[in-house]
Formats: structure tokens, C-alpha cells, sequence
């Protein structure tokens, strides 16, 4: 997940969201350093193929602290 979202800018942070048994939930959080680097990757990815499927990609409108840039996606 980081390596296919790291190349719109610096990753901090990229979770895939798992069950109680460690199988993907197929979503997950990257949280990028700039914002320039989320709106790039949102317009670039969402759509797109990842791991043969179709992602979502978008802001996640969190409660975050405005330096945190995160964005949510989800394999369809």
C-alpha cells in the first residue's frame, strides 16, 4: 500500500485495516505529509487498479489536526 500511494509524495502513515483474524477488511488509510500530495493521489488513484481490483480513493474529512492529510481507500 505505501509503495503504490508513496510515489504523489512522503508517506507517514499507511494502515491496511484488518478482522480479528488478520484478513483485510480491503481498506485502508494513507496520511501524507502535504495536502498537495492527498489531492494528487485522490485524482490519480481513484478508479484505478490495485491488486487486480478497482479502488476508491478520496479525503477521509476526519476530526484530524489540520497537518494531517489523510486519504481513505477502499478495493472494490
Amino acid at each position: 500500500l505505501r509503495e503504490r500511494f508513496e510515489i504523489f509524495g512522503p508517506v507517514q502513515n499507511a494502515i491496511i485495516k484488518r478482522d480479528y483474524l488478520g484478513r483485510s477488511l480491503m481498506f485502508g488509510f494513507v496520511h501524507y505529509k502535504t495536502a498537495a500530495s492527498a489531492k494528487q493521489a485522490i485524482r490519480t488513484l481513484h478508479g484505478q487498479k490495485f491488486m487486480g481490483r478497482s479502488i476508491i480513493v478520496h479525503d477521509t474529512n476526519s476530526r484530524a489536526p489540520k497537518k494531517d492529510y489523510s486519504v481513505w481507500h477502499k478495493v472494490n
